[in-house]
């Protein structure tokens, strides 16, 4: 009579805890790894992609039309890496981030990943796993909209063993400054007009949920904590 054998099968949930969040390297690397399954007609050895999208204990900024990023993990050393301008399908470059900065591929690659970034405003937080990628599911890494307040991915049982997040003394200088978080919540609110503007007329709700309503939520966000900040150094 044949035996059953067990999977010994990796299984994440989601979480909320900065400290237990796989970092954008480990997303990446089982995103990838699952991926390859999929092309290989195989059966999923993980739940991965069923707890996607998600942000990864992982943060990066940029400056408008930058093509280099600064990015760090919790806790961790903050590095450059260079940033392709373009939204588009690429490999990893071998950064321990996972980020797909390299060479340019096509949805048919199981190694690529379509990146989301922005080119004419600058962008600071976490990075963001799993959106759609280009029309390909859960294949796109988002170094665009707001993910400060989602939520991430962990092992199951994996106790939060890492610090979190460090937060550099000149970034929060800045965010103590409410003359910077305004500044903040104008270019958001520009940013989320622009959007409007180009592709309102085409857009469905349930893409502007998706795409801008996150931006004004941020805008408002920023200016509501502006406001607070102001009144508890006045007072």
């Amino acid at each position: 009579m044949a035996v059953a054998q067990a999977v010994n099968r990796n299984v994440y949930e989601r979480t909320n805890e900065l400290g237990r969040m796989l970092t954008s390297g480990q997303l990446a690397q089982a995103i990838r790894n699952e991926v390859k399954r999929q092309f290989a007609r195989q059966e999923p050895e993980t739940n991965i992609l069923d707890v996607l999208p998600a942000r990864a204990a992982t943060s990066m900024r940029y400056d408008k039309r930058a093509t280099t990023a600064v990015i760090c993990n919790e806790g961790g050393k903050e590095e450059k890496i260079d940033l392709p301008l373009e939204d588009g399908w690429r490999k990893s470059d071998g950064n321990p981030f996972g980020v797909p900065n390299g060479a340019p591929s096509t949805k048919n690659d199981p190694d690529a990943l379509y990146l989301y970034r922005r080119q004419t405003y600058s962008f600071s937080g976490p990075v963001g796993f799993g959106v759609w990628g280009d029309g390909n599911r859960r294949r796109g890494v988002d170094a665009y909209s707001n993910w400060s307040r989602g939520s991430g991915v962990a092992l199951v049982g994996r106790e939060a063993t890492a610090p979190l997040v460090e937060v550099p003394k000149e970034a929060l200088a800045k965010i103590t400054d409410p003359k910077a978080l305004l500044q903040r919540a104008e270019q958001l609110e520009a940013a989320a007009k622009e959007l409007t503007e180009r592709f309102g007329e085409i857009m469905t709700p349930e893409s502007y949920a998706r795409m801008i309503k996150p931006i004004v939520d941020e805008a408002a966000f920023v200016r509501e904590l502006a406001g607070k900040i102001e009144a508890i150094q006045k007072a």
